[in-house]
């Protein structure tokens, strides 16, 4: 029966049974070190990708916030042009009700009411509560979404014709 010495390193046994030289049987003696540094180097070469990755995400948190800003000051002009609006139909009121009648002056009232209602709603909210909303809105009325797209795309696309045609004539 072969009695196993538990002393023995790979390297000497290795370097016993005469497979490699002494330079190489002596690399895995120095397996604890050597483990160091190959860790290191691979901790130097993840940290990079770690800053890659944080640099990205830093990029598109600052693109994020960017795009939040726009959208809020996008939103705050849009309440200020629906009050302006609002007003002008209010204006608008009591010459229609004049010569169309009381009852068409007082939908146009109404009317801008709701929209002057509506603004001040819109600026009271924050652009992701919208957009949530949005999306909300969306999935429970699919085929109104679908609706509303393209009838603001057939908008759209009148308003450019429109304004192609300016640019022609002019």
């Amino acid at each position: 029966m072969a009695t196993i010495k538990s002393k023995t390193t790979a390297a000497e046994t290795v370097k016993d049974a005469g497979v490699v030289d002494q330079q190489s049987a002596a690399a895995p003696a120095q397996d604890a070190t050597g483990a160091n540094e190959f860790t290191s180097d691979l901790s130097e070469t993840a940290a990079p990708r770690s800053g890659v990755r944080g640099l990205s995400a830093n990029v598109f948190g600052q693109a994020s916030d960017k795009a939040r800003d726009y959208a809020n000051q996008g939103k705050d002009a849009a309440t200020g042009r629906l009050n302006d609006f609002a007003g002008l139909v209010s204006g608008l009121a009591d010459s229609l009700g004049d010569k169309l009648g009381p009852q068409t002056g007082d939908y146009a009232r109404r009317a801008a009411d709701t929209v002057s209602k509506f603004a001040e709603g819109l600026k009271g909210r924050d652009v992701d509560d919208l957009v949530d909303d949005t999306r909300r809105i969306i999935k429970q009325n699919p085929a109104m979404a679908i609706g509303a797209a393209a009838a603001l795309g057939f908008i759209l696309v009148r308003l450019a014709k429109a304004g192609g045609n300016d640019n022609d004539e002019a």
